[in-house]
């Protein structure tokens, strides 16, 4: 047996020359073994490479493994096929349960141990050490050794945990650690791999965990092959320094020697390959020059015009991979396929986010190396959502959470239906949810119940299982058996199946593979969880933050769709062959190097103190920037063609980004580099696909040239309906600013029925008024004590109160304190209970609300006494309804065509005044704001109440008094608890008249009375007869600087916008109120809207 290592630079052939050997020696000894081994993630590719150099296509007697695929081969061989390997995820459950377990003997890592990512820290420290063959005996040698400091109790707390780990899979499960000891102690039982010819390719050194397994099988096989990358010369200088290029390569070499020694095996002389630029660069100069002076001590400048390697520089990583793919684009035409091109970078989570948004646009087919991480999938969501939901015992969150991923079985209607009533009637709680609802909170009749306690049965009937297993008697198998059936009851696997076809008919075939994998995936987890510590009872919470735990860290492979397809991959991990274009992207400062601080575990300092107590670990943040030199140095060596370096002047949130050390180095040794330092996309790299084209289009200000490429677009149906629906928006149209004759009748009818307020609304704005009233849009009931809800309270218990008193033997004036209070007391207590809203109770917010209400119903009350004190009315009538008929109004409410309006409202209250055989009246609107009657309001026709009820007032005098009565007034009580304040030598008797003051009523008396009431009825008429016009226009009243938007709640709805629509919006001018009569009157004449 001899040890045959095939040496050369990147580019000299290294592979091709021994898979050619390797496939020509197959054909001519078909009954020897082959076993080629290289790195886990380079298997399927070098198996590819293996079948398209064969001469018919396949390979019989080569088989492409990885280390741990040749360790299940040779224990299938040897019958040992039971044995079970405990992947991350299970090693993290086990650390977890020690650590929980030990934590009070943790000294130092007790402090971290809680930290996010902390604890899959140690667990890859606990890796690197089975990795590096480090025993717990050697860890308590260095301990002996050391002083106490940090690292030792550090190294305490690790050696503990490490102990306890060891134990608790030993004689239970292997590591992929101590798989090939396993392995190196049964491989020579194995008739595979005996005489076998043994390939090594794509390694650029050994654990010691895998020089064991390469010790114990260096003696049993016929052929030892090794590729190397490594200046030939150097091959004989031993290991030189770190920071060297060929320092991995050089160690590579060493230990392969060295074990050939050991094990007595020949180490023949090492085939060196040709020079790069006689094989890879035989036509492209300027990346021979690269290679061949890439970071050695002695660079050899060329001189020459560089087209093989650019350097370019973009705004940020989206432009970036605008740029690449215009470029790509442009090479396609040129016949090169897309497997020929690749993209690389070192920061492949930044590029992987942006990647899918630029080529899918540009119609270029990709594949990203890179296990997806599955946190974001909808069906990950849906066990979170569904752990917090039992976990929070059916809060709101938890349930709508998991309601929401669209994979659970209500429709979307259902489950908006379901939120606004929950929302509304404040149901959270397991409690409530396993009996019918059955609170009937404002804006729910009985029968709405009967649906909505239909769609809570559905949400309830398929978790109420897993649901159960709250109690910490549950044991983890329980548990997922109780998820399991969940989720099998919810028909996930076959939604996901659906949901993965739809997504690949859209055309998006990385998603749809992804939800295809994701339940195997997921449920392997759970299944290692039950394996691992399925009898083991602890709280629900600690189940759900272990289950997150794992799923956060669970990843999915996914295949590329075909062959034909650009990679985008990892600097040091992808593997790349036959790449004649490579685009290298994000080359930033930060980035190449890394900079890193290393394992939140050890430092680099402390690694190094480590290996001085003969420990040794993997490389350090300072190793790993020269093996990063390495990997940079050979992935710039694999296209044929060119080579394009790109790197951002800025990240995607905005910050500065310097470019790398390598573009200067580059530059040094390619004075004549061809470079682009535009930030921005050029016009020409966007215009290469019409996909693109149109988003560079939306980008820009609108100039001729942009102008005319729309044009050609419109053109296309595709983007027809596209550009005309984004100008609308760009330019502020509206669909439509009136409504056609037929639609309205549908949405009124032939009558407008409603309030003052309607008419109010439809004032302000006829966008809103069509939404609110057209399209019977409103607010979502959230469930939440409001102002509105204040106001209501406040007016219910005036009009309870108003009822008591009537049945009382006294007048406002006249009744005592304490039964005054005691009424007001019971009056709000009545209006609570109307309100029907059991949250109110809830907190202490809306426990001082109520309480506000009480001290000022109390105030009202009060007030009101002494409003009749004053001045003789009597209060008499409360909340009196009225109605406004077009046949006893038709001068008011008789519309054009044959419609009319049909108006109603109710009269807080109406004080009556008999003066001689006159009998006189005013009417009284309470506000628990500080609204004040604005005679400019009541000109724009935006304050028509208060008058109105004058009229209607009068109406309900003459009907229950049996004659016409005189309005002397209309006024707003504002309902307040007011503060006075007591000027110096003021005495305390003065308060009263003070408090009198503050609340006494204000509004319009008899003077100018008749006119505001002529112009209302004006008002109404003219409103109502644009109301039937149709008109839905977004055209908002503003006084002063305040536009009437700022109050509207369908601002999302509409899409007014002030700056552009400046000529919609109606002013309301600030005038005295002897003017805005005066004009009233004029208007009138007139018979003019003037609005």
């Amino acid at each position: 047996m001899a040890l045959n290592m095939i040496v050369g630079r990147a580019g000299s052939g290294k592979s091709t020359f021994l898979y050619e050997k390797i496939i020509s020696e197959a054909k001519q000894h078909p009954q020897q073994t082959y076993l080629v081994l290289v790195p886990e993630q380079f298997t399927l590719s070098t198996q590819k490479e293996f079948v398209k150099r064969s001469e018919h296509g396949c390979i019989m007697n080569i088989d492409v493994l990885s280390f741990e695929r040749l360790a299940y081969r040779v224990f299938e061989e040897l019958g040992m096929g039971d044995v079970t390997v405990l992947e991350d995820i299970g090693k993290t459950l086990l650390i977890r349960r020690i650590v929980r377990k030990r934590n009070a003997d943790l000294k130092v890592l007790r402090r971290n141990i809680d930290k996010p990512g902390y604890l899959d820290q140690v667990k890859s420290l606990l890796t690197e050490f089975s990795q590096y063959h480090v025993q717990p005996e050697e860890l308590h040698q260095a301990l002996a050794n050391m002083k106490e400091g940090l690292l030792y109790y550090k190294l305490q707390d690790l050696t503990m945990i490490y102990e306890e780990l060891n134990d608790a899979i030993k004689e239970r499960f292997l590591t992929q650690e101590t798989l090939l000891c396993l392995l190196a102690d049964v491989v020579g039982d194995s008739e595979w791999v005996k005489n076998s010819v043994l390939v090594f390719d794509g390694y650029t050194g050994f654990t010691p965990v895998q020089r064991v397994f390469v010790k114990a099988v260096m003696p049993l096989v016929k052929e030892l092959y090794v590729t190397v990358t490594l200046e030939p010369m150097e091959y004989r200088l031993g290991v030189g320094k770190e920071h060297e290029l060929f320092y991995l390569s050089q160690k590579y070499v060493s230990s392969l020697v060295k074990l050939a020694e050991e094990t007595g095996t020949i180490v023949a002389k090492p085939l060196c390959m040709k020079e790069p630029e006689e094989r890879r660069f035989t036509r492209c100069a300027g990346l021979a020059a690269l290679e061949k002076n890439l970071f050695r001590p002695r660079k050899t400048p060329y001189l020459e015009a560089c087209k093989d390697v650019e350097i370019v520089c973009r705004k940020n990583p989206r432009e970036e991979l605008t740029y690449v793919a215009s470029m790509i684009y442009r090479y396609r035409e040129m016949g090169l396929r897309y497997q020929e091109m690749a993209i690389v970078t070192a920061d492949l989570d930044t590029y992987a986010d942006e990647i899918g948004g630029v080529l899918k646009k540009a119609g270029i087919p990709y594949f990203i190396d890179q296990k997806k991480k599955v946190t974001l999938n909808a069906f990950v969501e849906v066990i979170l959502g569904l752990l917090e939901l039992v976990e929070e015992d059916f809060t709101y969150e938890g349930v709508f959470r998991y309601l929401k991923t669209g994979f659970s079985n209500l429709t979307d209607d259902e489950v908006q239906e379901l939120e606004n009533y929950c929302l509304a009637a404040r149901i959270h709680g397991g409690a409530m949810y396993q009996y019918p609802f059955s609170k009937l909170t404002m804006g729910y009749e009985a029968q709405d119940l009967v649906s909505i306690n239909a769609i809570r049965e559905k949400v309830v009937e398929p978790v109420m299982a897993f649901y159960e297993t709250r109690s910490a008697k549950y044991s983890v198998k329980e548990r997922c058996q109780a998820l399991y059936s969940c989720l099998e009851a919810l028909h996930i696997k076959e939604r996901l199946d659906v949901f993965a076809d739809q997504l690949q008919e859209k055309q998006e075939g990385n998603k749809a593979r992804e939800y295809k994998a994701i339940y195997d995936t997921v449920f392997s987890m759970f299944q290692k969880y039950v394996a691992l510590m399925g009898e083991e009872t602890m709280p629900f919470s600690e189940f759900r933050e272990m289950v997150a735990a794992g799923l956060a860290a669970t990843k999915v492979a996914i295949l590329p769709a075909g062959r034909d397809c650009v990679v985008l991959g990892d600097m040091e991990r992808t593997r790349l062959e036959h790449i004649k274009v490579l685009f290298f992207v994000g080359v930033s400062e930060g980035v190449i190097p890394r900079v890193t601080s290393g394992s939140m575990c050890l430092s680099q300092r402390e690694r190094e103190m480590l290996l001085e107590q003969k420990i040794e670990l993997a490389a350090g943040p300072k190793e790993r920037i020269f093996t990063g030199q390495f990997y940079l140095y050979q992935m710039m060596a694999k296209p044929s063609q060119k080579l394009y370096v790109t790197y951002p002047a800025y990240s995607m949130g905005g910050e500065v980004k310097n470019p790398s050390y390598i573009v200067g180095v580059i530059r040094d040794i390619l004075p004549n580099v061809t470079q682009s330092k535009g930030e921005d996309v050029k016009a020409e790299e966007a215009y290469f696909c019409p996909e693109m084209a149109f988003s560079y289009c939306l980008q820009q200000p609108f100039t001729k040239e942009s102008q005319e490429l729309l044009a050609y677009l419109k053109q296309d149906d595709m983007f027809k309906e596209r550009i005309q629906n984004l100008a609308s928006a760009a330019l502020g149209q509206q669909d439509i600013a009136q409504l056609e004759e037929a639609l309205l009748k549908r949405l009124y009818g032939d009558e407008v029925k409603g309030s003052i307020t309607r008419l109010e609304t439809f004032a302000h704005c006829r966008r809103r008024h069509f939404l609110e009233y057209g399209l019977k849009l409103k607010e979502r009931n959230t469930g939440q004590f409001t102002l509105m809800d204040v106001g209501i309270l406040m007016h219910g218990a005036m009009e309870y109160y108003a009822k008591a008193l009537e049945k009382s033997e006294y007048e406002a004036d006249t009744i005592p304190d304490e039964m005054r209070i005691r009424l007001a007391e019971e009056a709000v207590q009545a209006a609570v209970a109307e309100l029907s809203q059991t949250f109110l109770f809830e907190n202490a917010r809306n426990n001082y609300q109520i309480e506000r209400v009480r001290r000022i119903v109390r105030r009202a009350t009060w007030a009101m006494g002494k409003h009749k004190q004053e001045d003789g009315y009597v209060p008499t009538y409360f909340e009196k309804k009225f109605f406004l008929e077009p046949e006893a109004e038709p001068q008011m409410l008789q519309l054009p065509g044959g419609m009319a309006m049909r108006l109603n409202g109710k009269i807080d209250r109406i004080d009556v005044k008999q003066m001689e055989e006159e009998l006189h009246y005013r009417v009284v609107d309470y506000k628990s704001g500080n609204t004040g009657l604005d005679y400019n309001q009541v000109y724009a026709g935006c304050q028509l109440q208060l008058v109105t009820y004058d009229y209607a007032g009068g109406k309900i005098i003459e009907q229950e008094q049996k004659q016409a009565g005189a309005c002397d007034g209309v006024y707003y009580f504002h309902m307040k608890d007011p503060l006075v304040k007591l000027e110096p030598g003021e005495g305390v008797g003065v308060v009263e008249s003070k408090l009198q003051k503050e609340l006494a009523l204000d509004g319009a008396e008899e003077e100018g009375l008749d006119t505001l009431l002529a112009y209302t009825k004006y008002k109404i008429h003219a409103l109502g007869c644009d109301m039937i016009q149709g008109e839905v226009t977004g055209n908002p009243t503003k006084e002063a600087d305040v536009l009437y938007c700022a109050y509207c709640p369908y601002q999302g709805s509409c899409g007014f916008e002030e700056d552009g629509e400046q000529e919609a919006i109606r002013l309301i001018e600030k005038e005295k109120p002897e003017d805005v009569l005066l004009k009233m009157k004029e208007t009138m004449e007139k018979g003019t809207n003037n609005q």
